[in-house]
């Protein structure tokens, strides 16, 4: 008699909202909440909280120091003779000189044309991936439709989302195929995952292009980790589906040999049936491209909507890298963590944690939006039936 499963320690989502609450208060305390004059003077950088008057973006402001004090201290350092004679300073952008604005007003002039090319990017990149997975289920030898596949896709991104810390997204998402594919239960689970495992390969493997090929030296923190995490990805997988590899590393011999052989006997045999349909294979990287350049391509219309000026290059290593990072269930739906993941490295690429917290911000809740109209298929009919099924996993 086979032992009863294990149930899942039901402390687990408590403790991810928690860990998320905890990131996004940690993001709001450090944020600069009001617009920043930063000067630069004998290596040492000096901040100076206030406000910008009139156009952030322009390449001279007049900026009004919060602290009478600090401001005098100002006019007597790096900015002497800055006084514009209204009780401001007039200050040029420079190398000496440059500032960031709040993160109020940042959102109080997000240009709302950019946000709707931003939807219309993140849509194509829907696209993609429904059409990736439909077509990664067919080479499975499940019955699907790409109507079916975008409709679990989007429940997926309802629970993963909108209710976070009950059950994760792609769990959903298997848990509802397999029941539609009674005959091929393991298959159709198993494709939820070399799903994802595609997408998080091709994104690293779009950072790491653009590293080597760029040759900036503002990559090298990123450089090591992003190109070592692409190659042994990759080539784990090419090991893995590789026949000769497969017998001279005598991976079926250990599959057999270990606990559950049986089952994982089964899960190999549904992993490596991908390894038959190359060109589905190779069609599923291609959608799995178009789906990750389309989505760069609406984090830059946001980013550019709210007058970022991080160049268009550091998006396809920023959004990649900061996208995997939010991919491990540190915080629900990466909130709080990917707020700071994105403010660092728009620091790091010489922009504006502001403008970096913002585009996350927006670009979570546009996902958000997508969630949203996944729950609406727990309305139709048959949508009860769902929440029965994902209600039973949740208490499993």
């Amino acid at each position: 008699m086979n032992p009863p499963p294990k149930k899942k320690p039901r402390w687990l989502p408590f403790v991810q909202v928690v860990v998320g609450l905890g990131l996004l208060a940690l993001v709001a305390w450090f944020v600069p909440w009001r617009d920043r004059l930063i000067v630069t003077a004998g290596g040492e950088k000096t901040s100076f909280d206030g406000t910008i008057e009139g156009e952030w973006k322009a390449e001279a402001i007049d900026f009004v120091v919060a602290d009478p004090e600090v401001a005098r201290a100002a006019l007597n350092g790096p900015l002497a003779g800055a006084e514009n004679g209204r009780g401001g300073l007039h200050v040029a952008r420079s190398e000496s000189v440059d500032w960031r604005p709040g993160l109020l007003r940042v959102f109080r002039e997000l240009d709302a044309k950019g946000l709707a090319l931003a939807f219309a990017c993140l849509c194509c990149g829907l696209t993609f991936t429904v059409l990736r997975w439909w077509r990664l289920l067919v080479a499975a030898g499940c019955r699907a439709t790409p109507f079916q596949s975008l409709r679990l896709t989007l429940l997926g991104m309802f629970f993963n989302i909108v209710v976070p810390g009950l059950t994760g997204g792609d769990v959903i998402k298997a848990v509802l195929v397999a029941r539609e594919n009674p005959g091929k239960k393991t298959a159709a689970v198993i494709s939820v995952f070399v799903d994802r495992i595609i997408g998080i390969l091709v994104l690293a493997g779009i950072a790491a292009v653009v590293i080597v090929a760029s040759g900036n030296p503002k990559f090298d923190a990123l450089r090591l980790p992003v190109i070592a995490a692409t190659v042994a990805g990759v080539g784990g997988a090419l090991v893995y589906v590789n026949g000769t590899l497969r017998r001279a590393l005598g991976v079926d011999r250990l599959l057999a040999k270990l606990p559950g052989g049986a089952l994982l006997a089964n899960v190999d045999e549904a992993i490596v049936v991908y390894s038959r349909h190359p060109w589905e294979m190779l069609g599923a990287l291609a959608l799995s491209i178009g789906n990750h350049l389309s989505v760069v391509l609406g984090v830059l219309a946001i980013g550019r909507a709210f007058g970022d000026t991080v160049r268009t290059l550091d998006y396809f290593v920023a959004v990649p890298v900061a996208n995997i990072a939010t991919a491990l269930p540190l915080s629900p739906g990466g909130w709080g963590f990917g707020e700071a993941v994105f403010g660092t490295l728009w620091e790091l690429f010489g922009g504006s944690a502001s403008l970096g917290i913002a585009t996350s911000v927006t670009f979570r809740l546009l996902l958000l939006a997508f969630g949203l109209v996944g729950g609406l298929f727990l309305l139709v009919p048959g949508g009860k039936v769902d929440l029965a099924q994902v209600e039973r996993e949740a208490q499993a």
